[in-house]
């Protein structure tokens, strides 16, 4: 991943909510983090974070980690993407359904 400024244009490029004022940016010293937040400061069910983790132990289950909360299983999940198309690509194909 390039710096904080490219993170943050391709995540814009997903297009939906990710290019919403309802996403909102941090970086940390090994990571940098999308939180779409519709109702910030509440937390919803409909929250979902994008975080890189190439510098975290996570590194050997991808690149990109995606957190959702899945209302019918009670619980949040994390999915692993090796590269940002395929997470693009899934998370595209789970915004038309």
């Amino acid at each position: 991943m390039g710096n904080f400024t490219d993170f943050q244009r391709i995540i814009r490029s997903i297009g939906g909510v990710w290019n919403s004022e309802n996403v909102y940016f941090s970086q940390t010293r090994d990571s940098y983090v999308a939180a779409f937040k519709p109702q910030y400061p509440t937390s919803t069910q409909q929250d979902m974070l994008i975080q890189t983790i190439d510098r975290s132990g996570a590194y050997q289950l991808g690149d990109f980690e995606f957190i959702r909360y899945y209302p019918e299983l009670k619980k949040c999940m994390s999915q692993y993407f090796r590269t940002f198309q395929q997470m693009k690509d899934f998370l595209i194909e789970a915004q038309s359904c």
